[in-house]
């Protein structure tokens, strides 16, 4: 936060489309280079660590959107995280249908198949939800 400071920004910056991270370092875009600041200035070649920005997207305000989170460590676009989705918790990409409401469900003692069938998913589609649910609640 200090060196983020040193540039006029606060944590708002961490939201915006210039803001990358990897599994251990923060960026900051700066032209086509990063600006590292977990090491407080370092720069960094973006076309490196390109592979492994693409969980985010973003909005025409040029602020985070939506977050698609590694699976496996192997990216993936079924299941988002979207703050103007089921409250910013996981959900089916393509319907909006959060994975807590699913898993709700079948702990409650409904059959997926019924569960499928009334929110027009397949199968397979509820089954992952709630193995989503189920690592994100552990």
């Amino acid at each position: 936060m200090e060196y983020l400071a040193t540039f006029g920004d606060d944590l708002t910056a961490l939201a915006r489309e210039d803001f990358f991270h990897d599994h251990g370092d923060i960026y900051l875009g700066r032209d086509r280079r990063l600006l590292s600041l977990t090491e407080r200035g370092q720069m960094a070649d973006k076309t490196i660590l390109e592979s492994g920005l693409h969980q985010i997207t973003y909005g025409s305000d040029g602020y985070a959107n939506e977050f698609y989170p590694l699976f496996n460590n192997a990216p993936q676009r079924d299941f988002v995280i979207n703050p103007a989705v089921n409250y910013g918790y996981i959900s089916i990409a393509k319907k909006g249908i959060g994975a807590d409401a699913l898993a709700a469900r079948y702990q409650a003692g409904e059959k997926m198949s019924d569960i499928a069938q009334d929110c027009g998913l397949s199968l397979e589609d509820v089954v992952e939800s709630i193995r989503w649910h189920d690592r994100l609640a552990a």
